[in-house]
């Protein structure tokens, strides 16, 4: 039942997450226009990196060794205290660097300053704590109300091309806030420091073997931005993150069963139950695929139509790159669950630094060979294939642990069914013209039909979902 609530709730909030973007990004697409768009995402992947450092890879590595040490107060206080310290001097540590680039580089100063506030969050960013313990009401309440109060101060702050600055303030400031709330609900949970049991020669180590496949990630993600805006264009970057935000929107939805099982997972390796494990593993990726296909077919079958109708005429390139780049949801949905969820939680993080520098330095030499003949479509199709590799590597690394056949059996139907509701969306699209009528209506046939195709097939998906609605009408 606690993971079921865990997952409700995240899932609610995984909601929310869909809908804001869904609202503000058509509105500032047409208020800040292309080249605000491009220069809001050049200066905040370059912000990442100062980001990336100050993190390290305290947020995955804490919540698992938090969720470790779940029940027992005293260990996971320590951790705490350990785990933040070294946020701290990290944090330190990246600003300086940071106002030395900015005294260095002497263009865009004011956006980078006020960009630059993500820095100061990492520090007050304790969400990983609440993770670790499975308390995810906390985290998603206050997210959940920031979001709503940003949402609303973007409209009234935000209103023509001159307010970037306001937009970016807007959002450095709510990540900021966000963070620092959650330290009033700490009184109760911890013991104060020991400074003799914080093990910070230990969590730095561990921190920092997860630094690097985080660093590898953000060379095809945030590198990936840079590459096209160096050697295609900043317009073309804006064009390629307004599908980023779209496809990403769509992953978090996904998103939400890797949030939620990664502390229970480490819960049971931390108990020895390796076959609870594995039974863990298997359950999660099946029906994280089962969610991840209708959703990337979805929005491939769509994707045309809606980018211009959504986001304004001058983005109708980004239809056919949200058309490319949609089969990035599966390949990630499987990578979050086999490396981020398993590789993670059994501490096997040489497995999942290596893949993650396989996804990084295939993604660097395909966008070389590609971006130059096919500009973002390029760097678009590197990207996927990138994932492929990634999520490729993984299973055959733990082929022994969990065999693959194991792990994809019966994800043929999702497939199928898939595709059938792919060529019924797609039907749709072409036939009618694009309005708020026929998205409505192509979401709902193509909920429809996957559901009554995975009736028809009996899949994992449709016998745990009627197991589950035959127990809650029984209890209410």
């Amino acid at each position: 039942m606690k993971i079921l609530k865990n997952l409700l709730m995240n899932s609610s909030y995984q909601l929310l997450l869909v809908i804001i973007p869904m609202i503000t990004t058509p509105y500032i697409s047409r208020v800040l226009g292309v080249d605000g768009v491009g220069l809001n995402t050049l200066t905040a992947t370059i912000v990442q990196y100062f980001t990336i450092i100050a993190v390290l890879g305290t947020s995955i590595y804490g919540a698992r060794e938090i969720a470790y040490h779940q029940n027992q107060k005293r260990e996971r206080s320590n951790a705490f205290w350990g785990i933040t310290f070294i946020s701290f001097i990290m944090t330190l540590f990246s600003i300086i660097c940071f106002l030395v680039f900015i005294l260095y580089y002497k263009k865009y100063e004011l956006v980078f300053l006020w960009q630059g506030i993500a820095i100061l969050s990492v520090f007050f960013d304790i969400s990983w704590y609440f993770r670790g313990i499975e308390n995810f009401k906390i985290i998603i309440s206050w997210n959940g109300l920031v979001k709503v109060i940003t949402l609303i101060l973007i409209f009234i702050f935000v209103r023509n091309h001159n307010d970037l600055v306001a937009y970016i303030i807007i959002l450095s400031l709510g990540t900021l806030f966000s963070n620092m709330i959650l330290w009033f609900y700490l009184k109760s949970e911890l013991y104060k420091p020991e400074l003799r049991n914080l093990n910070i020669k230990k969590h730095f180590y561990g921190s920092f073997a997860l630094f690097i496949p985080t660093i590898a990630v953000q060379v095809y993600t945030v590198v990936n931005k840079n590459m096209i805006g160096v050697m295609d264009s900043i317009n073309s970057l804006g064009l390629f993150n307004q599908s980023n935000i779209i496809i990403q929107t769509a992953l978090a939805v996904v998103s939400t069963l890797n949030v939620v099982m990664l502390p229970r997972t480490s819960l049971l390796f931390s108990k020895g139950d390796l076959v609870g494990v594995r039974r863990n593993i298997i359950k999660t990726f099946n029906i994280a695929i089962s969610i991840a296909v209708p959703v990337a077919f979805g929005l491939a079958a769509i994707s045309l139509k809606f980018a211009p109708f959504f986001l304004g005429i001058q983005f109708r390139m980004v239809g056919l790159i949200m058309l490319v780049e949609s089969p990035i949801i599966i390949f990630i949905t499987g990578s979050n669950i086999v490396g981020g969820q398993y590789l993670v939680a059994t501490n096997k993080t040489y497995i999942f630094s290596i893949s993650a520098i396989i996804g990084a330095v295939s993604n660097v030499a395909m966008n070389l060979a590609f971006i130059p003949t096919l500009g973002v479509i390029g760097a678009t199709v590197a990207l996927v294939l990138s994932e492929l590799f990634v999520i490729s590597y993984q299973l055959y690394s733990i082929r022994k642990e969990i065999p693959v056949p194991d792990l994809f059996h019966g994800i043929w139907k999702y497939i199928v069914a898939g595709s059938i509701m792919f060529v019924v969306v797609l039907s749709l699209n072409f036939l009618l013209e694009m309005n708020i009528q026929l998205l409505l209506l192509q979401v709902f046939m193509g909920i429809l039909s996957y559901v009554l195709l995975n009736k028809l097939f009996n899949t994992y998906l449709w016998v745990e979902g009627v197991v589950f609605w035959k127990k809650f009408i029984a209890k209410n």
